[in-house]
């Protein structure tokens, strides 16, 4: 098998992951993206992610957007600065999350 069988094939298993998420959360993969990076800094702002993941504001917009109304995340105004938005994962979106972890780990393990 050359490189580039070897290459097509990762790939290949690395779609089939993907897809299997998607189909068990029902969520697209960059929407699950932001919503793992918001799980996992407890509390943060679009400004932060579009700064550290440089994300675009208006499709990290539709992105949270998107979570917004499957009630994966809340928006919270921050007591500090009115105009500052943080966001949080809510309860529902924790669940998602942490089966996606799990999924994750169980891959690389068979991986």
């Amino acid at each position: 098998m050359d490189e580039n069988t070897i290459i097509h094939k990762l790939l290949d298993v690395f779609e089939y992951k993907s897809e299997y998420q998607r189909k068990t959360s029902a969520i697209q993969p960059q929407d699950m993206y932001i919503l793992e990076r918001i799980y996992c800094s407890k509390k943060t702002t679009i400004k932060k992610l579009t700064q550290q993941y440089g994300i675009p504001p208006s499709t990290l917009t539709g992105i949270i957007d998107r979570l917004e109304n499957k009630e994966l995340i809340e928006r919270l105004r921050t007591n500090i600065d009115r105009r500052a938005i943080e966001l949080i994962a809510t309860p529902k979106g924790k669940t998602i999350v942490e089966k996606h972890i799990k999924e994750d780990i169980l891959f690389s393990n068979h991986f």
